[in-house]
């Protein structure tokens, strides 16, 4: 099966994970008036943060919608893909006890220099997604001969009870296309954590 070949898989990387991508980040906004003569200055009440663009549930329909949202041609330029950024809980979520620390600190400067990004070419209308568990990686069972072969030394340092993600955008009719993997549902969100055994193995 092929796979897609990211552009961060070059030299001066420290991982190879997946993807180019712009990260997104929040903004607050301040109005502040200027006082009048014998009038105090009064400022109105920072915006309140906006809604994440891709609150999905965590079902593989949920996965799905995410995943389309993704690729859609309106969201092209915006980074959402920056919005999968996991956060420390999270890593502590998906994998255990001090390889959460070392997942954190491999997947960092990818993720600050915006070097992963969920992309589908031209014509790639079609999502195909398959999910394993946390247990079904361990055991080799349901659809994990569908994931990379490094999740067979990674699985051990996973959190129990997760389900996995990998997702391929391909044109009609067609199983080749751009292949992703590592996305899960944890905290109440969705996260990406591409390629996890390069970033905790090293392989």
């Amino acid at each position: 099966m092929r796979t897609s070949k990211l552009s961060w898989l070059g030299a001066g990387l420290a991982l190879a994970l997946m993807g180019t991508a712009c990260k997104s980040g929040e903004s607050t906004s301040e109005a502040g008036a200027t006082a009048g003569s014998g009038a105090a200055a009064a400022s109105a009440a920072p915006t309140a943060a906006p809604k994440p663009k891709l609150d999905f549930p965590g079902t593989a329909e949920g996965a799905k919608a995410l995943l389309a949202k993704l690729v859609a041609p309106e969201s092209e330029g915006i980074g959402l893909s920056g919005e999968l950024e996991p956060t420390s809980a999270d890593y502590a979520a998906v994998f255990m006890g001090p390889t959460a620390k070392k997942a954190e600190a491999a997947y960092k400067g990818a993720w600050a220099s915006g070097a992963i990004q969920v992309k589908a070419k031209a014509g790639q209308t079609e999502i195909k997604l398959f999910s394993a568990t946390t247990e079904e990686l361990q055991t080799n069972a349901g659809e994990s001969a569908q994931f990379p072969g490094g999740y067979s030394g990674v699985a051990g340092l996973l959190q129990p009870g997760l389900t996995f993600y990998r997702f391929k955008f391909t044109e009609p009719g067609n199983d080749l296309g751009m292949a992703y993997d590592g996305l899960v549902y944890v905290n109440g969100h969705w996260r990406l954590f591409p390629k996890p055994w390069k970033a905790v193995v090293g392989e």
